[in-house]
C-alpha cells in the first residue's frame, strides 16, 4: 500500500478484509473468524497546513547515576552508575527514520545537536516562540516536533526457578519520553508523554552463565530508544490496526448463501441475501444471526450507521432468547456494538487529522 493510499480520506472509509475464513468453535458456538486492517487515529491531530515537519532535540542528557539497577535474588537492589548521553539521538534516528518513511509529511527534516542547555535533566524547558519562529524560517517547515526528554530506567534482575532448578535472568529497559508540537507565530503547543519498555530474559542451570548472556546493558538501552521514537511516530499519527471480526452461521440455507458470498467478498451479494431473514426468519436466532452478518459487512463497506444500527438489532434479539447459545452471542456482540461505537467517533477525529 503506498504512502497515498495510506492517508487518502477513501482509505479512512475502506477496510482491508482477510480471505481466510476460520470456523471458530467455542463450547455450543459456531463462528466464522476474520480480521480486518481498521484506521486508529492518531494521538495528536496537527494543523491541516502542517505539510512540512522539522524534528528538533530538546534535550538534557541523563545523570549517569539516574535510573540504573541491578536486583539479584537474595540481595538489596542498588543503583549502577551508566552513561547514556547519547539516548536522545537514538530515539531522535528512530522517529526520524519513521516519520519520513510513512509519508504523512511532505518533508521531515533532523536538527542535529541540542536546543536545550540549560543542563537541567529534571526540568523540561520548552521551546520559546522566538525559537520556534526562527527554526521554522531557517528550515522552511511549517510545524516542529520536540523531544524534551527521555528517561531511562532499566533494571538487571534473577530469580531462581526450582521447578526447572534454572535461574532465570532478566534486563527490563522502560523509557518516558516527552514530546512537544509547536506552530510558528503561535504561542500555544501541545505535549504528549509515552511509555514504552523492552524486555529480555535467558535462563541456564548457572547464574553467572544466565546472567552473561543478557545483552550489555547500554547495547539495550540503545535498541530502547530507537524503540521509542519509532512508536512515538506509530501512536502519534493515524495507523491500521487489525481487529477481530465474526460472522454467524447457521444450518439455514440463506444464512448459508450469505457465507459463500462473503467468501467471494460479494458484499451486497451477502447483504441481500440476509435481509428477506429479517421479516422471514422462523427463530429469532436466524433473525439475530442475520442482523451480525449484516453489521460486519457493513463495516467493511464504511457504512458505520447501518452497521450499529444490525449490530444493536441482533444483540436485542439474542438478549430475547432464553438459551445457552443466544446468551454466548450476546456476550460477543456486546463487545462488538462498544468497539462500533468507539469506531464511529474514531472515524470523526480521523477527518480532522487526515
Amino acid at each position: 500500500m503506498t504512502t497515498e493510499a495510506l492517508y487518502s480520506k477513501k482509505a479512512l472509509r475502506q477496510i482491508a478484509f482477510a480471505t481466510c475464513l476460520l470456523l471458530c468453535c467455542s463450547c455450543s458456538t459456531q463462528r466464522l473468524y476474520t480480521t480486518l486492517d481498521v484506521m486508529r487515529p492518531g494521538s495528536m491531530t496537527f494543523a491541516h497546513d502542517a505539510v512540512n515537519m522539522l524534528l528538533i532535540n530538546n534535550t538534557v542528557p541523563q545523570p549517569e547515576n539516574y535510573g540504573h539497577q541491578i536486583r539479584l535474588s537474595g540481595q538489596q537492589a542498588y543503583s549502577v552508575i551508566q552513561n547514556i548521553d547519547s539516548a536522545s539521538l537514538f530515539c531522535m534516528a528512530g522517529a526520524f527514520e519513521d516519520f519520513a518513511d510513512i509519508g504523512f509529511f511532505r518533508t521531515v527534516l533532523l536538527q542535529d545537536g541540542t536546543q536545550n542547555k540549560s543542563g537541567d535533566f529534571y526540568r523540561i524547558k520548552p521551546l520559546q516562540s522566538a525559537e520556534v519562529d526562527s527554526l521554522c524560517r531557517m528550515y522552511n517547515v511549517d510545524v516542529i516536533l520536540a523531544l524534551n526528554r527521555i528517561a531511562v530506567n532499566d533494571v538487571i534482575s534473577d530469580y531462581y526457578l526450582p521447578q526447572t532448578s534454572e535461574y532465570l535472568a532478566a534486563l527490563d529497559v522502560k523509557t518516558i519520553s516527552s514530546w512537544s508540537v509547536h506552530y510558528p507565530d503561535s504561542s500555544h503547543y501541545e505535549t504528549i508523554n509515552l511509555t514504552d519498555s523492552l524486555f529480555w530474559e535467558k535462563t541456564a542451570y548457572d547464574r553467572k552463565e544466565a546472567l552473561e548472556q543478557l545483552p550489555a546493558r547500554n547495547d539495550a538501552v540503545v535498541d530502547a530508544c530507537i524503540f521509542a521514537g519509532r512508536r512515538a511516530c506509530e501512536r502519534l499519527l493515524p495507523r491500521w490496526e487489525q481487529v477481530d471480526r465474526y460472522f454467524y452461521t447457521d444450518r439455514n440455507a440463506q444464512i448459508q448463501q450469505g457465507i459463500d458470498s462473503v467468501y467471494h467478498k460479494d458484499w451486497k451479494g451477502a447483504l441481500n441475501t440476509w435481509k428477506p431473514l429479517i421479516e422471514t426468519g422462523k427463530t429469532k436466532s436466524i433473525k439475530a444471526k442475520a442482523y451480525a452478518n449484516m453489521a460486519v459487512v457493513s463495516e467493511i463497506l464504511g457504512d458505520m450507521d447501518n452497521a450499529i444500527a444490525y449490530a444493536n438489532a441482533a444483540l436485542s434479539l439474542f438478549s430475547d432468547s432464553f438459551n445457552f447459545n443466544s446468551y454466548e452471542y450476546a456476550y460477543w456482540l456486546s463487545l462488538y456494538v462498544t468497539d462500533l461505537y468507539t469506531r464511529q467517533k474514531e472515524l470523526e477525529l480521523l477527518e480532522k487529522q487526515l
